[in-house]
């Protein structure tokens, strides 16, 4: 399985942050990204929204 490397210098700042929300940082660290992947999802709904309303945009059709 794909473990990928956090940079050392977000490390403490993880850390610290996982204390005052009493969490793991594992739990924090994956609250972030479903939090982002979320948001990053939601922007591409808005951009499939954008391109139903501009027929020359939408890319259903490539």
């Amino acid at each position: 399985m794909y473990s990928p490397r956090i940079y050392d210098k977000f490390i403490l700042h993880l850390y610290k942050w996982a204390k005052e929300e009493k969490l793991t940082m594992t739990a924090l660290v994956n609250r972030i990204i479903k939090n982002e992947i979320e948001q990053h999802q939601g922007k591409e709904q808005s951009h499939d929204e954008q391109d139903k309303r501009n027929p020359q945009w939408d890319s259903a059709n490539l």
